[in-house]
């Protein structure tokens, strides 16, 4: 019987390294989803929002016009239970480009089909202007300065105009800067109202 030769030195050197890169293999399949996770979560959240579907930008914790004396006038408007507003804020009263945002907001409820019917448009402005008849109109500037320095302050997006959704709930949940395509407010407003309908 003729007993086996021992492993040579490089042969024992490679079977050293493989079991190094199967552990090391092993530790990344566990330890990279965490760390990706963590990047996303905690020190790029902003790339995070990217990823997601929405093209507005999500505002986080949503702004509650029920909770602050501030928003009361935002509050009394007679929202039904899966209702939702688009609402275009501004300095001053709603002149040219206020009203053609408006018109804008008004005819992205119309394209909405049967759901556009739970979409109220809002316009929250400083001063009173012409009545628009597409539109609830709101005049408080109390009430446009806090919304603006609010957003401003829980997305890191500073706008004097802008438009903003609000949910059935009455919070302010999401903003699009006054310029943002039609196309983007549409499909974002679309997901949601089909995410909240009352079958």
């Amino acid at each position: 019987m003729v007993a086996a030769a021992p492993e040579s030195g490089p042969a024992k050197r490679a079977a050293r390294w493989r079991n190094h890169l199967i552990a090391l293999g092993i530790l990344a399949a566990f330890v990279l989803p965490i760390l990706i996770a963590f990047w996303f979560a905690v020190l790029q959240p902003h790339s995070a929002q990217r990823a997601l579907l929405n093209h507005g930008t999500l505002i986080q914790p949503p702004l509650d016009t029920a909770a602050d004396p501030a928003t009361a006038p935002l509050a009394r408007v007679p929202f039904g239970v899966s209702d939702w507003g688009l609402l275009y804020y501004g300095r001053g009263p709603c002149a040219e480009d206020c009203a053609k945002g408006v018109a804008l907001l008004a005819t992205i409820r119309e394209l909405s089909g049967k759901e556009g019917t739970r979409v109220h448009v809002i316009a929250l402005v400083d001063a009173a202007s012409s009545p628009l008849a597409n539109a609830t109109t709101i005049v408080d500037s109390a009430a446009r300065e806090f919304v603006a320095r609010t957003v401003a302050a829980r997305t890191g997006l500073a706008r004097e105009t802008a438009i903003v959704l609000l949910d059935w709930r009455g919070f302010i949940m999401m903003t699009f800067p006054p310029d943002a395509p039609p196309i983007d407010i549409k499909a974002d407003l679309q997901r949601l109202l089909k995410a909240s309908a009352i079958h």
